[in-house]
């Protein structure tokens, strides 16, 4: 670099800035001085401007590698602007218009040349920018050459052979999320031995680090919903798939009133371009989004980040985080925790981790000449699933066991199988097998951070390997806590419930053995149960005799909204203090809650229900009074469904006219679908002669009426007072094969009496009803009985969905479960199936199923979210619709709406109901 030039002078006249950041300078000092550079910055601190001022300074043309395709044009328009010849190469770009920019190149018109790593696969490149002189050679994300790292791409590997093509050109390496190791890593890959190190901290000083506990949908939308009505400014919502993105997207424009779209990668590339570029302009405030959107987002004024869904690792995290704030004002991150996330991320880890076998038959299908094919070729010829297809491909090339081209068309390989040797087959099994234990730890890494009740800022630092100071205006949530728990008077508890709130405290700080929520309640109770024999030791044990178990239960879940209780652990989440709950039981302060939470206005329901005579009179009283069944649901907080139900029964009872219910017309054309049929024991030959919009709850309730005209008794669910009347039932309702039984079945699931569960979860399984898996899953989360677990687990392989996949592996290779469970799992694992959608009989499950406390129903009005969770969500499902084999819509929530094309409908019968006169 000539002594005499001024680099503050070069920012102004080029760029227009008055000063460098922090580093900027430096770096760009050791890049014009010839020495090769790595520089670490945090997200947002101007890492591109180094190596674009360096390419004006320097004679020759700079090559940028990124990965960041759909970013390039909006960069290079920027440099243009600025009168910098400057371009990309990508594959937007027809082929008449790359070839002119090769030529270009070629001549030397640009200084710039941006481009992907996989283009320095293409020789008509490589010709082209070995005619010209290379002043610098920057690699932008760098951490992305490291398996190590959080977003390892293979294509990066090669930047280091076209490097010493290229005759080693000045190579600047620019990363924001790089720990110690993964630096080390793209020294070593790009072959950088005295390269400089700068290194500028990790510290954000103007975003503040914020978790929230929010262990289901319903919790975290509320969170959402809470967070957005204080929000202020532009924010990003990152969730962890693309239906969330759709579905929050959809959350926030309908319950909070407030515009967002949604942005993921199975969006055209039109969609999302117009979406990014409508977020850059400021004309869209708020973008719900996939990690597919972020990279070189440089919007200066978001406001806030928040993460809906834990991200797979803390660099991922924080470079996510790090899209806030980037002018320098106060900002927040935000994360809202569920324990449960960590199961999808537990799921793609073993996804995209082939085996010795997979890798073998994946090389066997490349074998030959060079091949052509798609990714779904390869999955059908192997068996691999188009992701565990795509890793082993990668790794194979990475091993240099074949030779990957660049794409001809869109979604094509062209690949050329090289030699491979056992021993290089199991050295890349093995490399996988240790890559996938370090995502694991990633994993680990993260929900640490995530559950800790230490300072977040220290954390983050010191997984970086930053010794700097961990100082901000306003650093975590937990700093926050202690500091506002120091410098304010508590008052000291004095009322019963009060003091409750700091029993329970008292009793998870000082238990031996993390406990989750069911269990702290038998504590707090004292169950005589046998499994809680090793807890009658334990402080505080039958403190709450004189309680309820779904009392306590509700104490422990006000505690946990209040910030002083935590959940914590993935696939059985146990309780831990938080620091507002650690100070409040040291200075046994005040905790407002309340010890009788149906004593109010829930109470007023249930004494309405109790004057009616019951909940389903309740129904009937509802009707009379006029209000349809749509709005007796809505007012009660309950399903259409099981609205239907209730005036089903009471219609069998002679208490309520069928024409009070359902209109004549409707009556007519179900009346003749039952003399069709002759018959009204199953219900699902009767909804075939039926049209779509005429659903089962009004079709029970014309059978129902059929069958006291005919002086016919339908069974009807009884009460029973003891467990074995119970199980008797369970057991019978399980060898009916009806598959209307199905809700009363997902009730028992959270009986009281363990056998009763277990036969529940037999009965479900022998239904095959995939509206048990959400409720089977929930079982064994909460379940502590290994029995019963195991028939959950039998349950969930006979149905044979794929949602049960996640929890059965981690059984199948759990220590602590016993072997029969382990054994179980594999065997349940053998039979799943990739469930296109839910079938058309899922019922609606029951709201204390779902929650695993059982309690008294909940006869408030349905707040907003439980509305939005509770109406039908359609989404359409790919399928071979010309086959007529897919089904209309599915949806995680309970409004869920599902039906069946004619030879859908068909196949089901004949397969799942026995129907085999229709073959």
């Amino acid at each position: 670099m000539p002594p005499t030039l001024d680099l503050s002078l070069a920012l102004r006249q080029h760029f227009g800035f008055p000063a460098f950041r922090s580093g900027q300078e430096a770096a760009l000092g050791h890049v014009l001085a010839g020495r090769d550079t790595l520089v670490v910055m945090p997200t947002g601190a101007g890492k591109s401007l180094i190596y674009q001022l360096a390419a004006l300074l320097l004679s020759g043309t700079a090559l940028v590698i990124s990965p960041l395709v759909a970013l390039m044009k909006d960069q290079i328009d920027g440099l243009t602007r600025r009168n910098i010849a400057a371009t990309f190469i990508n594959s937007s770009l027809d082929t008449a218009e790359q070839a002119r920019r090769l030529r270009a190149v070629a001549d030397g018109q640009y200084r710039i040349v941006l481009v992907a790593p996989e283009r320095l696969r293409s020789r008509p490149f490589r010709e082209a920018i070995g005619r010209i002189s290379l002043s610098l050679l920057a690699v932008d994300e760098a951490h992305c050459l490291s398996q190590w790292g959080h977003d390892f791409r293979p294509d990066y590997l090669h930047i280091a052979e076209s490097r010493r093509e290229l005759k080693a050109p000045v190579t600047l390496a620019l990363t924001a999320t790089a720990t110690p190791r993964v630096q080390d890593d793209i020294i070593h890959l790009l072959g950088l031995p005295h390269a400089e190190r700068l290194i500028t901290g990790f510290n954000r000083p103007n975003l503040t680090l914020e978790v929230f506990s929010a262990p289901d949908v319903k919790a975290k939308l509320n969170l959402v919903r809470d967070f957005l009505a204080q929000a202020e400014g532009a924010g990003i919502i990152y969730t962890g798939t693309r239906r969330d993105a759709e579905e929050v997207a959809e959350f926030i424009r309908d319950v909070c009133g407030l515009e967002a779209r949604y942005y993921h990668g199975a969006l055209d590339a039109a969609a999302r371009a117009e979406t990014q570029e409508t977020f850059m302009a400021g004309d869209l405030p708020l973008i719900v989004a996939t990690n597919a959107f972020g990279m070189g987002i440089d919007r200066p004024d978001v406001r806030f980040v928040l993460h809906y869904t834990v991200p797979g690792t803390l660099e991922a995290y924080y470079q996510e985080a790090g899209r806030a704030g980037r002018d320098g004002l106060p900002a927040r991150a935000v994360l809202l925790y569920s324990s449960r996330d960590t199961s999808l991320h537990e799921f793609f880890i073993e996804n995209d981790s082939p085996s010795a076998d997979e890798l073998r038959a994946a090389h066997s299908f490349a074998s030959g000449p060079v091949k052509e094919f798609a990714l779904e070729e390869l999955e059908r010829a192997t068996g691999l699933p188009q992701t565990k297809a795509r890793v082993a491909l990668e790794q194979l090339e990475a091993a240099h066991a074949l030779r990957r081209a660049p794409d001809e068309a869109y979604g094509v390989l062209r690949v050329e199988a090289l030699p491979l040797s056992d021993s290089v087959l199991q050295k890349i099994a093995a490399q996988v097998a240790g890559r996938r234990e370090h995502k694991r730890h990633q994993l680990k890494i993260m929900v640490d951070y995530a559950e800790t009740n230490t300072c977040r800022r220290r954390a983050l630092l010191d997984h970086f390997g930053d010794t700097g100071t961990a100082e901000a205006p306003l650093c975590c949530d937990n700093c926050l806590t202690r500091l506002d728990a120091a410098s304010s008077s508590l008052r000291r508890a004095e009322s019963q419930s009060e003091r409750a709130a700091l029993i329970v405290l008292d009793t998870i700080a000082h238990l031996k053995w993390e406990v989750g929520k069911g269990k702290l309640a038998k504590i707090l109770k004292g169950s005589t149960e046998q499994e809680m024999a090793l807890y009658k030791q334990a402080r505080n044990y039958a403190k709450f005799a004189v309680l309820r178990l779904y009392e306590i239960e509700s104490l422990v879940g006000q505690l946990i909204d209040a910030g002083h209780i935590k959940q914590v652990g993935s696939r059985l989440p146990t309780l831990k203090l938080t620091p507002k709950g650690e100070s409040a039981l040291q200075a046994r302060a005040a905790i407002r809650v309340d010890l009788r939470p149906v004593a109010q206005g829930a109470a007023q329901k249930l004494q309405a229900q109790k004057e009616a005579g019951g909940t389903v009179a309740l129904s009937g009283q509802m009707l009379a009074r006029g209000l349809t069944p749509e709005q007796i649901a809505a007012e009660r907080g309950l399903t259409v469904y099981t609205i239907y139900s209730h005036l089903a029964r009471l219609i069998t009872d002679g208490q309520v006219s069928i024409n009070a219910v359902v209109a004549a017309d409707l009556q007519k054309q179900i009346r003749a679908a039952i003399e069709a049929i002759g018959s009204v024991e199953q219900l699902s030959p009767i909804k075939m002669r039926l049209p779509e919009s005429i659903d089962y709850g009004v079709i029970r309730c014309v059978a129902n009426a059929w069958q006291v005209e005919q002086g016919q008794s339908p069974p009807t669910p009884t009460r029973t007072s003891t467990g074995e009347d119970r199980a008797a039932r369970v057991h019978a309702l399980g060898e009916s094969g009806d598959i209307d039984v199905a809700p009363e079945l997902i009730t028992a699931l959270a009986d009281a009496d363990g056998n009763v569960r277990r036969l529940a979860a037999s009965a479900l399984g022998k239904l095959r009803t995939v509206a048990a898996v959400e409720p089977l899953l929930a079982l064994i989360e909460r379940e502590p009985g290994p029995q019963v677990r195991q028939y959950a687990i039998k349950a969930l392989g006979t149905i044979g969905d794929e949602r049960a996949r996640t929890t059965l592996i981690k059984i199948s290779n759990d220590p602590t479960e016993m072997e029969y469970n382990r054994l179980s799992a594999q065997t349940a694992l053998k039979s799943l199936r990739i469930a296109s959608a839910p079938l058309s009989h899922l019922m609606p499950i029951p709201e204390a199923t779902r929650s695993g406390i059982t309690q008294p129903p909940n006869l408030l009005p349905p707040d907003p979210v439980s509305a939005f969770l509770a109406r039908p969500h359609p989404r359409p499902l790919k399928g071979p619709w010309l086959a007529g084999w897919a089904l209309d819509f599915n949806s995680r929530f309970s409004g869920a709406e599902h039906s069946r094309s004619e030879v859908g409908e068909l196949v089901y019968l004949y397969k799942y109901r026995g129907e085999r006169h229709l073959a």
